[in-house]
C-alpha cells in the first residue's frame, strides 16, 4: 500500500500542530523521486516549514533539478541503499544500480547541500576480495560526497527469496 501524498502531508501537517515540532523522519524502505517530488510540491503550497529526512536508493531521476526543490522544502539529509561494495554483487542482489549513477546522484545531492549517509552491507555470498577491495576504492573516491557511510556486515535473506535460492 502506497499512502496518498495528500494523506501523507495531512499527517504531516496535524502531527506538527500537535506536537509543535518541524522535525521529521521518514522510515521507510524507500521514497521513489516522483513521491519525494509531489511531497515537495505540496510542502510548498501549504507553505509548510518541516526539515526531514529519508531513505531512497540510487536512481537518474534525482537530478540536480529534484533535489533542490527537495531541499527548498525542507529536505536535510539523505539515507541511499548502495548495499553492494562493487556492480557484480549489486547484479547478483538484482539491486538495479548503476555505479556511474551512484556517483552522479551523490554529486548532485551534496551540490544541492542535502547530507548524504550511504548504507553498505558486506558479506554477500559471492563477494570476493577484490570486489571490497574496488568497492572500497570507489567509495573513496567519493568521500567528498558522502557524510556517514554506514557498514553492516550480516546480511539475511529470506528463505524462498531469490538470493536464497542462489545460495544453494
Amino acid at each position: 500500500y502506497i499512502k496518498p501524498v495528500e494523506k501523507f502531508v495531512d499527517e504531516i501537517e496535524y502531527l506538527q500542530k500537535k506536537y509543535k515540532t518541524k522535525y521529521f523522519y521518514f522510515w521507510d524502505n524507500v521514497i521513489s523521486p516522483s513521491y519525494i517530488e509531489k511531497f515537495a510540491d505540496i510542502l510548498k503550497e501549504r507553505n509548510l516549514k518541516i526539515k526531514y529526512s529519508f531513505f531512497a536508493r540510487f536512481e537518474k531521476a534525482f537530478n540536480i533539478k529534484l533535489l533542490k526543490k527537495i531541499k527548498k522544502s525542507g529536505c536535510v539529509k539523505i539515507y541511499w541503499g548502495l548495499d553492494c561494495v562493487s556492480e557484480k554483487v549489486c547484479d547478483f542482489v538484482h539491486k538495479g544500480i548503476k555505479f556511474n549513477i551512484v556517483a552522479e546522484v551523490l554529486k548532485f545531492s551534496k551540490k544541492a547541500d542535502i547530507s548524504n549517509y550511504v548504507f553498505l552491507l558486506l558479506g554477500h555470498p559471492n563477494e570476493t576480495e577484490c570486489d571490497l577491495q574496488n568497492g572500497f576504492d570507489f567509495i573513496k573516491s567519493l568521500k567528498k560526497y558522502i557524510d556517514e557511510l554506514i557498514v553492516y556486515t550480516k546480511v539475511l535473506y529470506m528463505r524462498d527469496s531469490i538470493m536464497w535460492q542462489q545460495m544453494e
